[in-house]
């Protein structure tokens, strides 16, 4: 088609952009060369047409538009904020689960800790000796709800 800047009105619409048009000719594979003005009703000029309505209903309902529009752009950005919240949150959760499993570890694999240390058992209100790794697994697992006590 010939794209030009100046606007051609056929039929009421402009078909200044219709790919189809050129010269006052509609080069669409099923109306093989005849001329644009012929027909009133293509699917471009339906276009033109319904987008003109669009814009017509939009102008007449104006304010009920923009206020739907300033709607739903508060709960987009109300439901994105919630999104970034969630992301953080759970990246928290993931951040101090690792946490917890390099701790686990350390408890697991790390002798000194496995060894008898004198503490004060607040529990008890006594000095003893006591698995300081088992105590920190035993209050990690009490923290995640398991029962099981190494």
């Amino acid at each position: 088609g010939t794209m030009t800047n100046k606007q051609i009105i056929i039929d009421g619409i402009d078909v200044s952009e219709c790919i189809y048009y050129d010269n006052g000719k509609c080069l669409n594979d099923e109306m093989v060369q005849c001329s644009c003005k012929k027909v009133a009703v293509c699917y471009y000029k339906e276009y033109k047409r319904k987008e003109q309505e669009c814009d017509r209903l939009k102008h007449d309902n104006g304010y009920e538009v923009g206020a739907l529009e300033k709607t739903i752009d508060n709960l987009k950005a109300e439901r994105d904020s919630y999104i970034d919240k969630y992301f953080l949150e759970s990246q928290k959760v993931v951040n101090l689960k690792k946490v917890l499993t390099k701790i686990k570890e350390i408890c697991n694999n790390n002798d000194e800790l496995k060894g008898d240390f004198n503490l004060v058992d607040c529990d008890k209100y006594k000095l003893g000796k006591h698995n300081l790794a088992n105590r920190i697994l035993q209050k990690i697992s009490e923290c995640e709800g398991n029962d099981e006590t190494n």
